[in-house]
């Protein structure tokens, strides 16, 4: 069985985007370790009271935010392999300017597609503070 160059990339494409989601779901916990919510004293009696057990549950919009991020990053690795790959047709164009053409053209597509990217993961990223902020505001 011969293994293309489309499944290789769609391999590494998918083991790429699970790594950064398993990386992404653990950075999340610790980034809320140093909430001031969490430093609260008493907030675990007040808690188990209430019924609550362990730690606090993620805010619905903080949910959606790292669900955003993580799609925003596999959008990105894809526009930065689309980046590789036509950097590598056009190194093996051999002159051919039809080639070159092509690879010059991918190369643009995929640069603005990763621009696009970045900014709506900026975006999401100022949204997501301002909605950590109003969340920070309703507790007090």
């Amino acid at each position: 069985m011969k293994i293309t160059k489309k499944q290789i990339l769609c391999f590494v494409l998918i083991l790429s985007f699970l790594l950064l989601s398993l990386v992404n779901f653990f950075s999340i916990n610790e980034a809320q370790a140093g909430d001031l919510w969490q430093m609260q004293e008493g907030k675990d009696k007040i808690g188990k009271a209430f019924g609550q057990a362990g730690e606090d549950p993620l805010d619905v919009r903080e949910v959606i935010v790292n669900i955003i991020k993580i799609f925003l990053t596999f959008v990105g690795i894809i526009f930065l392999v689309m980046i590789i790959l036509a950097g590598y047709k056009w190194m093996t164009a051999a002159g051919n300017q039809d080639k070159i053409g092509e690879a010059k053209s991918q190369l643009k597509a995929a640069i603005i597609g990763i621009i696009i990217i970045l900014a709506a993961y900026v975006i999401t990223e100022f949204i997501a503070e301002e909605l950590r902020k109003e969340m920070f505001d309703e507790v007090w």
